[in-house]
């Protein structure tokens, strides 16, 4: 974890800008540490994107156990990908970490996206960001690079006995989400 110096100097005036920073690990603060962060920036800006959580939890592993120690899908053994499913359950606990800030942050502080959207409708996606943050619109949409792919998996598809075993670990939660976001994550059970 960076110091508390590291963010005071990160987020000091600037002339006209917006700052801010980002991390897959901010949505899993306990809420003593959000409301640490709530006392010093109580107008602070946050945004969730939400991932299927069976697809996060795959794509996560496969960057763990298949590209990041350069290893091929067939060399990694099954226990491993379970045990890694395992452990990183956490991490796709999204309706207990949007609660986390929700108890502590106003809803108007808080904006929730989706992956799919950065495919389906990019700019619709940055122009509701740019609201959010209270950027201005009259932008170049076009000089956004949205087709071009970040960080990209292996690209191994999911094997059945894995989506099994994810979709069971996840059911409750999207089952959760399901109550408030409805159709946008339903379709999340069904692939």
């Amino acid at each position: 974890h960076n110091s508390l110096r590291f963010y005071a100097d990160l987020y000091q005036p600037a002339c006209n800008l917006i700052k801010g920073d980002k991390s897959p690990n901010y949505y899993m603060l306990p809420q003593e540490q959000i409301r640490f962060i709530y006392n010093i920036m109580p107008d602070v800006k946050i945004i969730f994107m939400l991932r299927n959580p069976i697809d996060r939890a795959w794509s996560h592993a496969m960057m763990n156990l298949v590209k990041l120690p350069q290893r091929s899908f067939e060399s990694v053994s099954r226990e491993a990908f379970l045990n890694h499913f395992v452990r990183t359950q956490p991490k796709g606990d999204y309706f207990t970490a949007l609660n986390n800030w929700r108890a502590i942050f106003p809803t108007e502080n808080i904006m929730v996206g989706f992956y799919e959207q950065i495919r389906q409708a990019p700019f619709k996606l940055l122009e509701a960001t740019f609201t959010h943050i209270g950027a201005p619109l009259n932008v170049n949409w076009d000089s956004f690079s949205v087709a071009q792919k970040i960080n990209r998996g292996p690209g191994q598809s999911m094997d059945p006995f894995y989506r099994a075993t994810l979709t069971e670990m996840f059911t409750d939660e999207i089952k959760a989400l399901e109550t408030e976001f409805g159709a946008q994550v339903s379709h999340w059970l069904q692939q």
